[in-house]
């Protein structure tokens, strides 16, 4: 697994964590879509979101699903 890849897991279930929700979602893992260029990349719900760095991953998960929470920071 990519170094980027874990840290956005990492960054992801620590949101969930904070948030409570880490029994309402489901993680699952799957290579870079065929769009490796433009990794890290994130489904959710199946929207492909790239270039998924910390701030731009915890901006999306807070938008996707409504918390004002930074993300464990």
């Amino acid at each position: 697994m990519h170094e980027a890849t874990i840290k956005n897991l990492r960054i992801i279930e620590q949101f969930l964590k904070d948030n409570h929700l880490k029994a309402e979602i489901e993680l699952s893992g799957s290579g870079c879509e065929g769009r490796c260029s433009e990794g890290p990349n994130i489904i959710i719900d199946g929207t492909c979101y790239h270039r998924m760095e910390k701030g731009a991953l915890i901006d999306v998960l807070n938008r996707k699903f409504g918390t004002e929470n930074n993300g464990g920071e």
